[in-house]
């Protein structure tokens, strides 16, 4: 969905025509949109996750040159080697071909943090 002022909504609504969002999820947004305190409590976790992530990288040799709080982006020349020895460990990256990098995306829960941590130490 898309949260703006009423004249951007009229042109996007004006080129994409109706788009229906489910009922739960406008139920969940609005919920998500009210609670100034999760909001605030999910940045500041978001963040300090994100910078977890780049030091996990960093520590293994693969510093990240750019991201957000949801991810980390690094550049590397084995990128496709990493890409192939994380995956068959079940760890899944997203491999871009020029320039040659990968995008790391925030392990859910403690046991994927220590798997991420062990297939990039291995």
């Amino acid at each position: 969905f898309v949260l703006a002022e009423p004249a951007l909504l009229d042109a996007l609504e004006a080129r994409l025509g109706p788009w229906a969002v489910s009922a739960p999820s406008r139920w969940v947004a609005r919920a998500a949109l009210a609670d100034t305190a999760w909001q605030q409590a999910a940045r500041a976790a978001l963040l300090a996750a994100g910078a977890r992530l780049a030091d996990l990288l960093r520590r293994h040799g693969l510093a990240p040159a750019g991201g957000t709080a949801l991810f980390q982006w690094v550049r590397t020349a084995d990128a496709a080697g990493w890409h192939e020895r994380l995956a068959r460990q079940g760890i899944l990256t997203r491999l871009f071909a020029d320039p040659p990098s990968l995008r790391f995306g925030l392990p859910r829960h403690e046991t994927d943090w220590a798997r991420l941590a062990a297939a990039l130490a291995g």
